[in-house]
């Protein structure tokens, strides 16, 4: 059969055209579809494109507005559903319909004269999470709507967006690069101005647009009620001698991005100015530009932010209010210029840097002091003051209900023999910058001194100051912030409370003292980091002992502690019911001859750090103490310490290895429960007390059970890495339920056996006769036996005990039945009707081959 040959491009033309005279003679919809090649005028659909119908361009190949042939006007709607677009050699498309852009694709110039896209209808992206990128080339002129219903219409450069234009939808409208020019008034629900130069010819700002990077130059307007917001991205810059941005609606800086102000560029500020995250607004070169709030504006730094007005930036407020909320600081660098009827408002801080110019009369609640030297003759801080640099010489006082606030700035010191600075109210440190005290000035803190920022506390030169909290004071770091307070501030808590909110800390460093009473307190950390002293009672929740000597004076610990690292010296006692946490950090020692530490509580060792004992030093457990991880306890030189366990041992979650040193003078009185991991004794070690568990013991050499080895957690296995030797006064205590459920005692060495084994019920026990039960197996020869037995819940008579040399074991064979024990109502009369105690008939097993 043969084939009929390929139309020709004349014929498929002339097809084409009669269709779409049909088209238009039926005036019904039409859909048109362009996957590939370049867009043929009235071949590849109608231009103009009539307002029913319809074009998808849908994928294919690569596809081309190429020259006059390729001018196109959409008066319908454009489906834009996949592959780029490319625009060469002068073609002109016009949007007067929907250009609706259904995927993440891009727009570009593919080189001739440069082409066009007019937009005076709706260029839409419905599709798409990512970009729909018109790449500068193209000659985009819009005065229609551009709406980004989902992910972005971004446009890099060259693109003019005349009045009337519209910005809108739930995605964003994003200008990224290059020159994109403003003429006139335009309406924004999504614009994102992100880089390059936006250039405003009398452009007027009407809705909400976001501003995250490069520059505004030209003309620019905010109107009333509209929104330019200062976003996290790049620089951000007002620029050029010819500029004025004039604002009479909101500037809403939501970024911590400064704002540079250069080139002779002017800011004026007729409405709302507002920095909502901590910022600055830099001079960043050329003729001097000029910052200015008429008194009709309000510039304000949003609550918890600091808003810095730099140097250069020719700062003038003609009679306006400066606002900065709770927590925040609007920050005035040298240059800035107050004049009459300036009011200084809001529960945060107004920062005049040095250099500042007032002039007339103003009013404030937070004015700032900063920079030079700042005299008190009986100075009495009401209001807010914040002191942000300078020295603060001569007498000074915070009344009650009063604040004065620390703040960005230069040096900060309280200087001089003769001056006092007492605070009755609040000192709220709200900067990272250090307060230096020297020349033996002194600090009281009668009140709340509160670090809002991470900031230290120094010793700088001259006589001895002081620094002491009172016992009405308290010394706080705010949540996620760090104080620290230094050697030679001569810290002294006289009872007072150490507050450390949740994530913040407070840290002394060499020569704090901490007297009767004092309060540890808050979410956060007191770091003790190196050589402090604590006398008698005190109280904590978070006190961090973490390096240097910790010198106790009758200390006794209160709360939880928690010890990091450094020695313990002198006298310490833990509380019954209260904890030292032993935590994860620097090497952990009980140091000095006359040092005893005494637990009544609890110490939880947390952490797979040692504990050094040294010098004679004691340890006196008649508590808790709990290993949590996989530590030691070391003997570190000097005279031989002394580590009694009167109370109970026991360790938990890890399940490596806790270890005992061999020259620590290790005696344990009460009980070592040995959870889970591995628990390694003294060599040759002598259990006086009890060892019970489901992990193992470890000794070198022999264990001698002077006391109680009781395997299992009701019941269960312990084991023995060593031999063991259970003296005349020793026990053996075992549980049984069945004979698959049942203490047994692993042993890798030999066993010597002497004392008592104790046997008792666990939970409801039930055996039958001729029941096997396993209770010690050792790997080395099993010798001796043990001289009584005591039984707990059975009959007399209802075990022989077996000492299998062969299999070197110790079973228990049942010989009387043993049912479920009765409920607890029966039981003390079940009890009172078995003699409990009685000669067990025992036999030696023969080895048998």
């Amino acid at each position: 059969m043969s084939r009929k040959p390929a139309p020709h491009r004349h014929a498929i033309a002339a097809a084409a055209a009669a269709v779409l005279a049909l088209s238009s003679a039926n005036s019904q919809a039409v859909t048109y579809n362009w996957s590939t090649g370049t867009f043929a005028a009235g071949v590849t659909a109608p231009s103009p494109l009539p307002l029913a119908d319809v074009l998808n361009i849908n994928a294919g190949g690569n596809k081309f507005f190429d020259g006059a042939g390729s001018n196109f006007n959409n008066g319908g709607t454009v489906n834009w559903t996949a592959d780029p677009l490319y625009f060469q050699g002068g073609a002109a498309v016009t949007n007067s319909g929907v250009w609706n852009a259904t995927s993440d694709q891009q727009m570009f110039y593919n080189g001739g004269a440069g082409p066009s896209f007019t937009n005076t209808g709706t260029f839409r992206k419905t599709g798409g999470a990512g970009s729909t990128t018109i790449n500068g080339g193209i000659g985009f002129v819009n005065s229609g709507t551009l709406d980004a219903q989902t992910g972005t219409l971004n446009f890099p450069g060259s693109s003019t967006f005349n009045a009337g234009s519209v910005f809108t939808g739930a995605g964003t409208v994003a200008m990224n690069s290059g020159t994109n020019t403003f003429n006139g008034a335009f309406t924004s629900s999504n614009l994102l101005l992100s880089s390059g130069t936006f250039q405003g010819n009398s452009a007027a700002l009407g809705g909400t647009v976001r501003f995250t990077g490069g520059s505004l130059s030209g003309t620019w307007a905010i109107g009333a009620g509209q929104t330019l917001q200062g976003e996290t991205g790049g620089n951000k810059f007002i620029d050029g001698g010819s500029t004025i941005v004039t604002n009479n609606g909101t500037i809403a800086w939501n970024t911590g991005d400064a704002l540079y102000l250069q080139g002779g560029a002017t800011l004026r500020n007729q409405a709302l100015f507002v920095a909502n995250a901590s910022a600055s607004v830099f001079y960043n070169g050329g003729a001097s530009p000029a910052f200015t709030n008429s008194n009709t504006g309000t510039v304000r730094a949003a609550t918890g932010v600091t808003l810095t007005i730099h140097n250069g930036t020719g700062f003038v407020n003609n009679g306006g209010t400066l606002d900065a909320a709770t927590g925040g600081a609007i920050v005035y660098s040298t240059g800035s210029t107050f004049n009459n009827g300036t009011q200084f408002t809001g529960a945060g801080s107004n920062v005049a840097a040095s250099n500042n110019t007032f002039n007339n009369a103003f009013t404030s609640a937070n004015l700032v002091l900063q920079g030079g030297v700042h005299t008190g003759g009986d100075a009495v801080v009401n209001g807010s003051v914040s002191y942000t640099g300078g020295s603060l010489v001569g007498g000074w006082t915070v009344a009650a209900g009063q604040t004065l606030n620390g703040n960005t700035g230069g040096n900060k010191s309280i200087d001089g023999g003769s001056t006092i600075v007492t605070n009755n109210g609040t000192i709220a440190w709200n900067t990272s910058d250090a307060l230096y005290l020297q020349g033996g000035a002194t600090l009281r803190n009668q009140a709340l001194f509160v670090a809002n920022a991470s900031a230290s506390v120094f010793y700088n030169g001259g006589a001895s100051p002081a620094f002491t909290n009172s016992n009405t004071g308290t010394v706080r770091a705010a949540t996620g912030v760090t104080l620290t307070i230094h050697n030679g501030t001569g810290f002294v808590n006289n009872g007072g409370t150490l507050d450390a909110a949740t994530g913040g800390a407070i840290v002394y460093s060499t020569g704090s003292t901490f007297n009767n009473g004092t309060q540890f307190t808050g979410a956060g950390s007191n770091v003790a980091a190196s050589n402090n002293t604590f006398n008698n009672a005190f109280t904590s929740a978070n006190l961090v002992l973490q390096g240097g000597v910790h010198t106790g004076g009758d200390a006794v610990v209160n709360g939880s502690v928690s010890y990091t690292g450094g020695s313990l010296v002198g006298g310490w006692t833990v509380a019954a019911g209260q904890t030292l946490n032993g935590n994860t950090g620097g090497n952990k020692s009980i140091d000095g001859g006359s040092t005893i530490v005494t637990n009544n509580g609890t110490i939880a060792w947390n952490t797979s750090d040692a504990l050094y004992l040294s010098s004679g030093a004691t340890l006196r457990n008649q508590g808790l103490m709990n290993f949590n991880a996989n530590a030691s306890v070391f003997y570190n030189g000097g005279s031989q310490p002394s580590f009694v366990n009167a109370g109970l041992i026991t360790k938990t979650g890890a399940a490596g290895t806790t270890t005992i040193g061999g020259t620590l003078g290790f005696d344990n009185l009460g009980t070592i429960d040995v959870q889970v991991g591995t628990f390694a004794l003294p060599p040759n070690f002598t259990n006086n007390g009890t060892l019970m568990g489901l992990g193992t013991y470890s000794v070198a050499g022999t264990l001698t059970n002077a006391g109680t080895v009781a395997p299992g957690a009701s019941p269960g296995t312990l084991n023995l890495s060593g031999n063991y030797a259970q003296a005349g006064a020793g026990i053996f205590a075992v549980e049984l339920q069945s004979s698959s459920v049942a203490d047994l005692f692993n042993i890798s060495g030999s066993a010597a056996l002497g004392g008592q084994l104790a046997i008792s019920c666990w939970a409801a026990c039930s055996l039958g006769v001729g029941d096997v039960v396993t209770i010690l197996d050792s790997n080395g020869p099993l010798t001796g036996t043990f001289s009584s037995v005591a039984l707990s819940g059975f009959a007399t008579g209802a075990f022989n005990v077996i000492y299998d040399t062969a299999n070197t074991r110790v079973q228990l064979v049942v010989t009387q039945a043993v049912t479920a024990v009765p409920e607890p109502g029966t039981w003390a009369l079940w009890l009172a009707g078995l003699a409990l105690f009685g000669g067990l008939a025992r036999r030696r097993a023969v080895a048998t081959s």
